[in-house]
């Protein structure tokens, strides 16, 4: 994954994020094509295809590094309610693309992606940071926890939540069953004063 923040390839991705955000807008999701992303973005086709496969790959590759300095760092850095802060400030500004974009099932789709991705950080934060033994009931928590949060997000997306940033965070982390919440609350190593990337759009 591209996260070196300065580097030519991580600012034509955002370039690509952009252009895919403001196309989003004016027609369906589904209905945007690559050539009209290149276009918006003043890039080439070829300069698409080496960075992505095709559109939910942008949005898997976006989401992935705002996961990475969020929600996939709790129990290994950060808090349940930490965690959910930055990866939810973090896909604020791109919150109408996600909605859009979140329709599809597909199993390329972004909302499914989530749920893959979150579930199996989880377990993998819950067995080799916590040292933690992965049973049936925590695995089904991680899982039905997954889905639940995925499910809120878009309709704050779309939004049916009239909730505050903290609100909606606050929210999220009272549904995460007692046996999950207690796993992984307490971060292996506490991040403290460091502050997180730019791109999340936070102040910590």
């Amino acid at each position: 994954m591209d996260n070196n923040y300065t580097s030519p390839g991580f600012n034509t991705k955002m370039k690509i994020v952009e252009a895919l955000d403001a196309l989003s807008q004016e027609t369906s999701f589904e209905q945007v094509s690559i050539l009209q992303i290149c276009e918006r973005a003043d890039i080439s086709r070829s300069t698409f295809y080496h960075h992505f496969c095709d559109k939910n790959a942008v949005l898997q590759w976006h989401s992935s590094i705002v996961y990475e300095a969020g929600v996939d760092q709790i129990g290994r850095t950060l808090t349940w309610f930490e965690g959910h802060l930055l990866t939810t400030r973090g896909l604020e500004r791109y919150r109408s693309l996600y909605y859009r974009a979140g329709y599809s099932n597909e199993y390329g789709g972004v909302k499914p992606f989530f749920v893959r991705h979150h579930v199996d950080t989880l377990r993998e934060t819950l067995t080799e940071y916590q040292k933690k033994e992965l049973t049936p009931l925590l695995d089904f928590q991680i899982r039905a926890t997954a889905a639940a949060e995925s499910s809120m997000a878009n309709l704050r997306y779309a939004g049916e939540l009239t909730l505050s940033t903290k609100e909606f965070c606050t929210y999220l982390v009272s549904i995460v069953p007692r046996e999950l919440f207690e796993a992984l609350q307490e971060p292996v190593t506490p991040r403290g004063d460091e502050r997180p990337p730019f791109f999340l759009g936070a102040v910590w």
